[in-house]
């Protein structure tokens, strides 16, 4: 029913808010609150669930590019049970989704799975109110 999706949207906005810089937050929230970018969660791991000490996703950031490199490195570190993971979304290279088939429970839930091969995100696009990566 597309709660999910607008209940994680507005945590996403709420993030930014509270982590963004000054100019991070002039920038993404007018398109965050107009719905031309959409934030999502993707936590949960295949082989770890939300342990986060065994999460295994990997953002190693490149000096020569000043990008953060996202990584699945393994079929254990695949997300798995993102809710309403969106069948008509945009698909990038390098990211896979999928549908994980019948479940027991919640067949009105989309729940599906997101795997990431080597995803490049600008530096400056991590949330650094609190936290900065130095130049190198």
């Amino acid at each position: 029913n597309g709660e999910i999706g607008f209940n994680t949207h507005t945590v996403f906005m709420k993030t930014i808010k509270a982590l963004g810089t000054d100019e991070q937050i002039a920038k993404w929230m007018p398109l965050a609150m107009d719905y031309k970018i959409l934030g999502s969660y993707a936590q949960t791991e295949l082989g770890h669930g939300t342990y986060l000490r065994g999460l295994e996703t990997t953002a190693t950031f490149d000096p020569t590019t000043q990008e953060f490199i996202i990584d699945t490195p393994q079929i254990t570190a695949t997300k798995w049970w993102p809710g309403d993971y969106n069948t008509s979304c945009n698909l990038f290279s390098g990211i896979s989704v999928g549908d994980i088939g019948p479940k027991m429970a919640f067949e009105n839930v989309d729940n599906g799975y997101l795997i990431m091969r080597n995803i490049r995100i600008p530096k400056e696009n991590m949330l650094s109110r609190y936290s900065q990566v130095p130049l190198y």
